[in-house]
């Protein structure tokens, strides 16, 4: 189980705060009620499974080998994030910092884990990140989501938003 807020941040945080990042690529090979995911975290490989829900959902992670991303990477087409995440200390927590490439360029947001609820729920977020908004419970935030849509309110190029049902057709 993890025990997680997540946050949309309006801009990238000043370097200093941020240190030296590392590339992630992550790509979905099953999407609907929870997820499978393959990642590659700098020169790491894993393989993910994650249930439904907001604060709290199920989670899943095993190491791979790089010869098994390699060969599940092409099933993810169309459904791929790039990012560079960013570990921040603050207090007893560790923050990650997210800065999206590609289709996500210009999107940044902030994740924290949590020991328990207790904790998630009297968690301030540092002075730092003041404006960021929580988009824990927003479904459009889910990486999985901007993987496959893109930025929230941002239909993908070539695709139309229906505006009664607000699915993608």
């Amino acid at each position: 189980m993890e025990i997680e807020r997540k946050f949309r941040l309006g801009t990238l945080p000043a370097r200093q705060i941020l240190g030296s990042g590392i590339r992630v690529d992550q790509g979905y090979l099953l999407i609907g009620e929870g997820e499978l995911r393959v990642r590659r975290k700098g020169d790491r490989c894993y393989l993910t499974v994650k249930g439904e829900g907001g604060l709290e959902r199920d989670e899943w992670d095993t190491p791979m080998p790089a010869w098994a991303f390699i060969l599940l990477w092409p099933q993810t087409e169309g459904r791929r994030i790039e990012k560079t995440r960013y570990a921040v200390p603050h207090d007893a927590l560790t923050l990650e910092v997210d800065e999206y490439h590609g289709h996500l360029d210009g999107l940044f947001t902030m994740e924290c884990e949590f020991p328990d609820r207790l904790v998630a729920e009297r968690f301030v977020i540092p002075e730092w990140a003041s404006g960021a908004y929580e988009v824990t419970d927003d479904p459009a935030y889910k990486n999985k989501a901007l993987a496959v849509h893109g930025l929230p309110n941002t239909p993908k190029r070539n695709e139309k938003r229906d505006s009664q049902s607000g699915g993608w057709f």
